[in-house]
């Protein structure tokens, strides 16, 4: 298994586990409440490029406490989505070096990244938000004679709103589990 498909598994089953300690259930998954859970500060933030999702910080200056930055000016999927993806940074990436070096974990919204953290960091995303079992219920319920790929952009616009994701993330993940 090359390191990409492993990142990919090892996150999707580290977003079921974070999923599962969680008091927070049901669709649409409520990510902000999970942040709030975890003690996790949530920072809404105007005027950041629009290149820039939203960022996280493993220690805040003002308490100590991880930080989760969002770029404001985003669709309010696009945040939904950026607060999980950096949720599987804070549960996939621990690195003791951010509070010496500060380093800075970035989601940019151009999507495609190649970099194993990033696309870790999407499938777990993708897996907190979209979860495997659910999505695969919906899609039985909605076509019991059968799914087919003629059927993903269906699929999509009517899934997306019900899992409060714009329809190209819920696109993709169909995609990924037919």
């Amino acid at each position: 298994m090359n390191d990409v498909i492993r990142a990919k598994s090892e996150a999707a089953a580290a977003a079921q586990e974070f999923s599962a300690g969680s008091a927070v259930r049901g669709v649409p998954v409520d990510v902000f409440a999970i942040a709030k859970e975890k003690n996790i500060n949530v920072v809404p933030a105007d005027g950041l490029p629009d290149e820039i999702s939203g960022f996280f910080k493993r220690y805040g200056k003002s308490d100590g406490r991880p930080v989760i930055v969002l770029n404001n000016s985003h669709s309010d999927t696009r945040k939904r989505f950026t607060l999980a993806h950096e949720l599987g940074h804070f549960v996939l990436h621990s690195d003791p070096l951010d509070v010496v070096t500060e380093k800075i974990h970035f989601r940019m919204s151009s999507g495609a990244s190649f970099d194993v953290n990033e696309v870790a960091a999407n499938a777990f995303a993708a897996e907190l938000l979209m979860p495997m079992n659910v999505v695969g219920q919906e899609l039985k319920t909605l076509f019991p004679e059968g799914f087919s790929l003629a059927q993903i952009d269906q699929a999509a616009s009517t899934l997306a709103p019900k899992f409060d994701v714009s329809q190209d993330a819920m696109r993709y993940r169909i995609m990924s589990l037919v």
